[in-house]
């Protein structure tokens, strides 16, 4: 073999190799976005999932799709019923606590609601499941009132899309007038919806 001959040989195989480590290298940067990217994820689930907001609870969005909260946090489906009308949804853990994501029955299956029941989640002023209707008045201002299933249900003007179930019976003195419910009615639950508010604007 002339030296001309090995000299191409040995730059074909430094080519090859120098290739080689190229794609090795394309394929950790690849592996090392995606694992950015689950830990991004991972974050929202955990992170700040506390805060109970018009838009979702950390990881759990209205208009989110399913497929991207589980890839975020761990869920599983439930059974749930509005007003006798099955429903799909799915518990999800998130930030030590658990909601449940109401989901649409189109092909994206997104977040269309968010039920709230764990005393583990308050708006940014404090205001959640466990606390009273003083403590709601007080965190976030003028409330309405209006008639759930046998439970009042309250809604603050600063709080576009939230609903606070509470403990008192369904009266007509309290839908016309939500001053006629004391401070001292707890609330139950909380509801995230795209519904705009019976309190109109703040």
């Amino acid at each position: 073999m002339t030296t001309l001959a090995r000299f191409t040989i040995a730059a074909a195989a430094l080519a090859a190799a120098a290739c080689g480590r190229a794609d090795e290298s394309r394929e950790a940067a690849r592996a090392s976005a995606d694992s950015a990217a689950q830990r991004a994820l991972a974050d929202r689930c955990t992170r700040g999932a506390a805060r109970l907001t018009a838009g979702g609870i950390g990881a759990v969005r209205l208009g989110a799709r399913l497929a991207d909260v589980a890839a975020a946090c761990t869920v599983r489906d439930t059974a749930l019923e509005l007003e006798g009308t099955p429903e799909r949804a799915h518990v999800v853990e998130i930030g030590g606590g658990r909601v449940v994501a109401v989901t649409s029955g189109t092909a994206d299956t997104s977040v269309v609601r968010i039920d709230v029941a764990d005393p583990a989640f308050r708006t940014e002023n404090g205001a959640g499941v466990g606390q009273t209707l003083g403590d709601l008045r007080r965190a976030h201002g003028r409330i309405c009132a209006l008639a759930g299933e046998g439970r009042m249900v309250v809604q603050a003007a600063s709080l576009p899309g939230i609903s606070f179930g509470t403990a008192a019976a369904v009266t007509p003195a309290a839908t016309r007038d939500p001053a006629a419910l004391p401070d001292s009615v707890r609330i139950e639950r909380a509801w995230i919806t795209e519904a705009q508010s019976a309190c109109g604007a703040s």
